[in-house]
């Protein structure tokens, strides 16, 4: 056999080895493909849901509690009325949180003199104050006040729509340092008095039918020289509201204090309780310009002295007006508190529903006395004087000493009554 014919056979038995490898595999192999294994999806996290602005309220309310109550103590600056009338609310606030409240007081000016020379002495030991705007304003030109909106973070306090005329009741002139929060509706005598009964009779006070009659022919002459005045500011600040008071009202006005500062032939006084004294004793039948001397002759008739506080419903001309000036009815946030939280805490609650509730339950409870009405629209009356209380629905054209735009015309009122006095007075 030839080469070639070796080489063609060889090349015949590779082919069909070949072919026969081939049809091996293919009979013994799976025609299914293996299937490739799936990966196991990880575990998906719960989805939590987002917190309700309530619910995140809440949380925030809870911790501000908390650090309040870790700093564990509230002081409060007020006057003498302010301190007092204000006490039993700000127990109801004690004994809710567990922060011990302290109210420093002293007569107004030693209050906010204290205040002031603390703040230049680097001393910060007030976390809240409650005092009139004329001494609020002393502290403001000192820039020792916190702007309180930023303090103000409860729904209720936040929501203008839940206060008297769908805004808050500024104090001051800038509109973000001195919140009013209660406020009454003055339907009596303008003009703040006391008097002695031994010398004053029961036939003289129902001649009184309006403010003007204190200038009446009659009046001026039975008691003319017999008359105890407060001094206007800054002499004394025991009767700065009722200048403003007779100076801006449509029915009395600069021309009738003027008249009446004159008229009478008044003796005057600086102190409060002297002037009390003064009355009690006989020495004069009438003090006018201080409503805390006519208080003072109120409780002095308790224990039987012959005085008593001038009470008179508004003549017919004699407008409604809002007032809100009291220490007790304004409150305001020194710079650096000593306790932040519970300052921030305190000035919450205060102007919520809890705290203007107990406002309108407590505050100035006592002599007989009513709670300033609080100017939340959505709290009861509790134990304020019906005849204090706002008209729902009616918006009051005059609001004296709780207007910030009236803060200019105030200090012209006082220019011009001091101008009077130092007249009188023979003061250069």
């Amino acid at each position: 056999m030839s080469f070639t014919d070796r080489f063609a056979r060889f090349t015949a038995l590779v082919a069909l080895a070949v072919a026969a490898a081939l049809l091996t595999a293919a009979c013994g192999s799976d025609p299914t493909a293996t299937p490739v294994p799936t990966p196991t999806p990880p575990p998906q996290a719960t989805p939590t849901s987002t917190p309700t602005a309530d619910e995140q309220f809440q949380a925030e309310w809870d911790a501000l509690i908390k650090a309040a109550q870790d700093e564990g103590k509230l002081v409060i600056a007020a006057g003498g009325s302010g301190a007092r009338d204000s006490r039993p609310v700000w127990d109801v606030f004690q004994d809710q949180f567990g922060v011990e409240v302290l109210i420093t007081t002293g007569t107004s000016n030693e209050v906010v003199q204290r205040l002031l020379a603390e703040q230049s002495a680097q001393r910060y030991e007030v976390d809240l104050f409650m005092m009139d705007i004329l001494k609020q304003n002393q502290v403001i030109d000192a820039n020792g006040l916190r702007e309180l909106e930023p303090l103000l973070v409860h729904p209720e306090v936040t929501d203008l729509s839940l206060w008297y005329n769908n805004q808050y009741l500024w104090a001051d002139v800038d509109r973000k340092y001195v919140l009013g929060y209660a406020a009454i509706v003055n339907r009596d005598s303008i003009i703040t008095a006391g008097y002695n009964t031994d010398m004053v009779s029961e036939e003289d006070i129902e001649r009184i039918m309006v403010d003007q009659d204190f200038v009446a022919p009659w009046f001026v002459e039975k008691f003319k020289g017999n008359v105890l005045m407060m001094a206007p500011p800054p002499y004394s600040t025991a009767g700065g509201g009722n200048y403003y008071t007779i100076a801006k009202h449509p029915s009395l006005g600069r021309e009738f204090l003027k008249e009446f500062m004159t008229v009478l032939d008044s003796a005057w006084e600086t102190d409060n309780r002297r002037a009390c004294d003064f009355v009690a004793q006989g020495k004069y039948a009438w003090a006018f310009f201080g409503s805390n001397v006519a208080q003072c002759l109120d409780e002095l008739s308790e224990s039987g002295l012959p005085t008593a506080e001038f009470e008179m419903e508004a003549g017919a001309g004699q407008e409604p007006f809002l007032s809100g000036g009291s220490s007790a009815m304004q409150i305001s946030a020194p710079i650096n508190p000593p306790h932040p939280n519970a300052a921030q805490l305190a000035l919450n609650w205060l102007l919520s529903v809890d705290g203007q509730t107990a406002n309108n339950e407590l505050a100035n409870v006592r002599d007989n006395r009513y709670p300033r009405p609080s100017l939340r629209n959505d709290v009861p009356p509790g134990k304020t004087d019906p005849d204090q209380r706002r008209e729902p629905g009616v918006i009051y054209e005059l609001c004296i000493e709780c207007n910030p735009n009236e803060h200019i015309e105030a200090i012209e009122i006082y220019e011009y009554a001091q101008g009077i006095y130092e007249e009188i007075q023979g003061i250069n």
